[in-house]
């Protein structure tokens, strides 16, 4: 087995986890899974769906930025796993805080 077939299989396992027995959150913006955990733990992923390579990594920038600001200390610790959406990318950063403010009271009302 190749070394990056070997990294992805650790990754998809770690994400596997999250997304079988984690809580979802979906919005305009972005679907996030999470799940409690001793530590803070965050994956973006942005599919070929999202468009071309350009406006995935914008979405991704964009999403680990809000994960950043906002939500890495404001909350328990958890596993959180980001989806970018289509409109991820063109979407307002507004947008993007407003739907924040919904997962973190979801995370912080679910995690108890």
């Amino acid at each position: 087995m190749s070394k990056a077939n070997k990294l992805k299989q650790q990754r998809n396992s770690k994400t596997k986890d999250i997304f079988d027995r984690g809580n979802k959150f979906v919005c305009n913006n972005f679907i996030a899974f999470f799940l409690s955990s001793d530590s803070f733990l965050s994956f973006i992923i942005a599919s070929k769906k999202i468009g071309n390579a350009v406006k995935r990594n914008h979405s991704k920038r964009r999403l680990r930025e809000l994960v950043r600001l906002k939500i890495e200390n404001k909350v328990s610790p958890i596993k959180l796993v980001l989806l970018a959406r289509g409109n991820t990318s063109s979407n307002e950063f507004s947008s993007l805080l407003q739907d924040c403010d919904k997962l973190i009271n979801k995370i912080n009302n679910s995690c108890k």
